[in-house]
């Protein structure tokens, strides 16, 4: 009994500071609970300033305080709503790292991604929206991706963007729009028709055609529209030696004999827009051009723009065999070119070099200057610019005018002789004569004494991979093959086909230094359907069929028969990457395009002309 008594009033003491520690805990948490409320009611009555303050005494994180991540986001918020978005971004990433458990984490990444947004940090912000794992704010985070990435003026930028968030609807629609809202901008628009099919968008809205709608018919009716500039169109006064128009006229007709024998039935309907657009708007006033599955031309600026206005209205495709323009095929999806664009064929020009130059990354592109035409300065920058994002070194991108042209010569074939000082370096020279061209010469001064000299080239022997002359002028073309057959060292060089038409061009010459030609379009005579439609060709106009008579024949026979087997929207039924086979050209490439993505590169070999394998 004694000892009870003696311990008593120390468990009294115990009891004491028992109650003294719940009624403390119980105080703190009221407090907790009281400053929280206080602080929502500042925040509701929008005095977020004093709201932060209450809130901040509610946020630190203890196991009876349930407020403190409701506070921290309280808080975070009010900092946005006095208009600090960087702080509030701040405030949110803290709340998510002290409290990563918490049940509405998802509103806290949602608000960091705000911050990022209105940071001009679009990346960051997709990169915390992926993190909300609620369904229910699926809405809100999709409105909150298109205020934003509505804004981005920057078509690099939203294809950044893509290349990282592509599987983002909100990302690739916006990169669509921003695609299409530039007429000019043909190389892209193929991505648009890939955005448009793999996240499934409604196909008009974007300015595309609805290739569901494509109608398969018993015939075809195709309007010919090209400035004939003949009195009559009479097919047998067409004279295959008047121009070019004739004679692409003259293919186009033996190949829709040929379609018809086939059962696959062409109607030809010639207009002649005598390169007029007066003309041709009265033209296409007619009922009758509005019931063409197909249009063919016209050539020239005036009548052509008018004609794709008109293709575009009523939605029948036309084609131009002649333009590598993109200008022409800009703003209609249901234009199309039968030749690559010249920036198409600068980008697969780059795409060989890239496969091909390997061993020798350093690159030289020169390129024709001219006031009024930019289309070989483009041709230019875009395949340097493609051999760079690829790892090459393009060491110089050099516009030239034509009166310039000799620049090529000087500079490529400059050399000039060193004196070799030492014997130790003679002797070191002449045990490499595949790297050192010696010769030696008698001394002006002292008897019998001989001085050894070598050659030093202005650009280093082996030290350039490849040359692209950006450029179809006969002397650039001239310049280019004589400064380089005089190297020791037969630097590649990639020019256009059109060099081979170049009178003072020497083929032996050419296959010497092993040059490559870009070929929009190669007919190949080799081929037994090329010697049919010859000799069908000559028995019917007494006359070897042209390169135009070619390319018109070629073009009726591989349309026609596309839209036979597709409808009268013939690119229904052409994937990304199918190559079409052409009569006796190396095909058609289409897909999401609407220029030909065929390139053919040609070199000579015992002094024929072949395709090289790339």
């Amino acid at each position: 009994m004694g000892i009870i008594n003696m311990r008593y009033p120390a468990i009294l003491r115990s009891l004491s500071v028992i109650c003294l520690l719940f009624w403390a805990a119980s105080t703190q948490a009221q407090d907790h609970q009281t400053n929280f409320t206080f602080g929502k009611e500042l925040f509701r009555e929008g005095r977020y300033e004093l709201a932060m303050q209450s809130f901040k005494k509610v946020m630190m994180p203890a196991p009876d305080n349930p407020y403190a991540p409701y506070a921290a986001f309280y808080n975070a918020l009010s900092a946005y709503k006095l208009g600090q978005s960087e702080n509030s971004r701040n405030l949110f990433l803290e709340l998510t790292q002290r409290f990563p458990n918490w049940e509405k984490l998802d509103e806290a990444y949602y608000w960091v991604a705000t911050g990022y947004f209105e940071q001009n940090q679009p990346a960051a912000a997709l990169d915390y929206l992926k993190r909300v794992k609620s369904p229910s704010m699926s809405g809100e985070i999709n409105l909150l991706k298109t205020k934003y990435i509505s804004k981005i003026d920057s078509l690099n930028q939203l294809k950044a963007l893509y290349e990282i968030y592509n599987r983002d609807t909100v990302v690739a629609s916006w990169l669509a729009r921003n695609i299409m809202s530039d007429p000019g901008n043909t190389l892209d628009q193929a991505m648009v028709r890939e955005i448009v099919e793999k996240f499934d968008l409604p196909v008009e809205s974007f300015g595309l055609v609805d290739l569901s709608k494509s109608v398969k018919k018993s015939e075809y009716h195709v309007a010919v529209m090209l400035p004939f500039m003949f009195s009559s169109l009479d097919e047998s006064k067409a004279n295959p030696r008047a121009d070019f128009v004739t004679e692409l006229y003259t293919g186009i007709l033996l190949a829709a004999e040929k379609l018809n024998a086939e059962n696959k039935k062409v109607i030809i309907h010639a207009y002649d827009t005598r390169r007029s657009g007066a003309v041709t708007t009265k033209l296409l006033q007619k009922a009758e051009l509005q019931r063409m599955d197909l249009i063919i031309g016209p050539l020239y600026p005036e009548p052509s723009k008018l004609v794709s206005d008109f293709s575009f209205a009523n939605k029948i495709n036309m084609i131009n065999p002649v333009s590598a323009n993109p200008d022409v095929i800009a703003g209609n999806p249901f234009s199309f070119l039968l030749r690559p664009t010249y920036l198409t064929q600068s980008l697969k020009a780059a795409e060989y070099a890239i496969e091909k130059f390997q061993d020798n990354k350093n690159a030289l592109v020169f390129y024709e200057y001219k006031p009024n035409d930019n289309r070989d300065s483009l041709a230019a920058v875009l395949y340097a610019q493609q051999l760079r994002d690829n790892e090459f070194n393009v060491l110089k991108v050099k516009p030239l005018r034509s009166n310039e042209a000799h620049y090529l010569i000087d500079t490529l074939s400059f050399k000039k002789e060193v004196e070799i000082k030492t014997q130790e370096r003679l002797d070191t020279m002449l045990l490499h004569p595949e790297k050192y061209i010696v010769k030696s010469k008698q001394k002006t001064y002292g008897k019998d004494s001989l001085v050894y000299l070598h050659e030093v080239w202005g650009i280093k022997r082996d030290s350039i991979g490849h040359i692209m002359i950006a450029s179809s002028n006969p002397l650039f073309a001239t310049n280019t093959i004589s400064a380089v057959e005089i190297r020791p060292d037969k630097i590649p060089v990639i020019g256009r086909e059109d060099w081979l038409d170049i009178p003072q061009v020497n083929y032996d010459q050419v296959e010497r230094i092993n040059a490559v030609f870009i070929s929009p379009v190669f007919v190949d005579k080799s081929r037994a359907a090329y010697q049919s439609f010859s000799g069908n060709y000559m028995r019917k106009y007494k006359t070897p069929p042209s390169v135009y008579a070619s390319l018109g024949y070629e073009m009726m026979v591989v349309f026609g028969g596309l839209m036979h087997a597709n409808g009268n929207y013939f690119q229904a039924g052409l994937p990304e990457g199918e190559i079409v086979e052409g009569v006796f050209t190396s095909g058609f490439e289409y897909g999401f395009h609407n220029d030909n993505q065929m390139v053919t590169f040609l070199k000579l070999e015992n002094n024929q002309l072949v395709k090289e394998v790339k």
